[in-house]
Formats: structure tokens, sequence, C-alpha cells
């Protein structure tokens, strides 16, 4: 029943189908946890979070398996030289792991600058966690770093937006493929893009990522552009 739900969905609803197993998940301690050992080991293992956190989607264990941690970490195995998926996300033994996140999967609100008073009080804690190994300097311009490539995915989204509501406005509305388009662009490529530059992965903001931003972007102007000529001649 759920798989003949899941391909009948539109991406809007299938988007919201992924929010809600997502959250449903989170709140299981057997997610991570499993039964009868309730190892704390098996936890802290980035392997158990690439049970759900991989693919274009939520790709945050790809792309810490892909950064300069994450190649320790498989040398090296847990030997604390490298922080794994809980050291940032749950401080303290916090199982909030979206504590210390400023941007979110769906598409967000937050200003890159000046940032919330919240948001800054996240960058700063932030810094301070990465200084326990790194130079705030250095800290700080990687973190700066991902936040240009969120601005720069984000820009992409509002672009193919307006581009939609421009066509919708000309009173053109077949735009199912358009739409097939926004929907990969936003719901996996924007993410991949800026969740692979926080996580240090050195290739994934391009190949796993931009690339294929620009890509859907691309075919989104050109049919746009086809749109109004073939609207022109009817």
């Amino acid at each position: 029943e759920w798989f003949q739900r899941f391909v009948r969905s539109s991406p809007g609803e299938l988007a919201a189908m992924s929010r809600a197993v997502g959250r449903e998940v989170a709140d299981r301690c057997t997610s991570c946890h499993s039964r009868h050992t309730f190892s704390k080991d098996e936890a802290r293992d980035p392997r158990t979070c690439g049970v759900c956190h991989t693919g274009p989607e939520h790709p945050e264990t790809d792309a810490y398996l892909n950064s300069k941690h994450g190649l320790i970490w498989k040398v090296e195995g847990d030997t604390g030289r490298a922080p794994t998926c809980v050291t940032c996300h749950m401080l303290n033994g916090n199982h909030n792991v979206s504590g210390i996140v400023i941007y979110g999967s769906a598409a967000s609100k937050v200003e890159n600058a000046p940032f919330s008073r919240e948001n800054k009080r996240k960058r700063e804690l932030q810094i301070r966690l990465c200084s326990q190994c790194h130079s705030e300097r250095f800290a700080r311009e990687q973190l700066e770093t991902g936040d240009k490539v969120y601005g720069y995915a984000q820009a992409a989204v509002d672009e193919a937006a307006g581009i939609v509501k421009g066509l919708q406005a000309e009173g053109i509305s077949d735009l199912s493929d358009i739409e097939q388009r926004i929907f990969r662009l936003d719901h996996f490529w924007r993410g991949s893009v800026w969740k692979s530059a926080f996580h240090g992965d050195l290739i994934g903001p391009m190949w796993n990522g931009w690339y294929k931003i620009q890509e859907e972007l691309g075919f989104i102007r050109s049919e746009a552009t086809r749109l109004r000529k073939l609207r022109l001649l009817a």
C-alpha cells in the first residue's frame, strides 16, 4: 500500500512524506540503538547515521565519509583524532541533533547576513567546537564558505521559482516538466551542495550538487523559452 502511495504521489506530496518519515524515525530510540543490546558504540558509529542520511536528499554521511575527517575515521577508527557525527550533532549527549544546525533541508528563511540572534549563537558554538582542533580563523573561514555555497544554491532555486511565476503570470499552465526539475533542484541538489560543503566533502559540492543544479536550471531556462515561443505561435 505504501509503495502505491509513493509512485502515485506528486513531488510536493513526496517531500511531505519524506519529512514525516524522518520525524518518525528520529523519535524512535531503536533507530540508532538497535534492540537487545542498546549499544552506545553502535549509535555513535557514522554508519548507523548512514542508514537514513545518505543519497541526494540527505547526503550527510556520504559527505562526511568523503571528507578528511571521514578519511581519518575510516583508516584509524574511532580514536578521537577525527570528529564523527555525534561530536557535532550530539554535544554533551544532547539528542537534539539539529541543535547546532543553522540551515534546514526545506527552503530556509534564514538571512545569511546578519544572522538572527539564535543563529549567531549557533555559529559561535560551531566556532568553539571546531576550534578544539583548528584555529578560530580557519574554522570561521570554512563555515563562511558553507554560507556562501548555501546562498548560491538558494539563488538557483529562487531563479527557477521566479521563472515559474513569470510563466504562470503569462497564462502558461502546462509546466509539468519544469515542476519535476524544480522538485529535484530544491529537494535534492540544493541540499546536496550545501550539506556537502559544511561536512567538508572535497568533491560533493561540485559533482554531487552544483553540476546537477546547473543542469536542472539550464533545462528550466530553455523550456521556459520554448513554452513562450509556442504561446506566441498559438
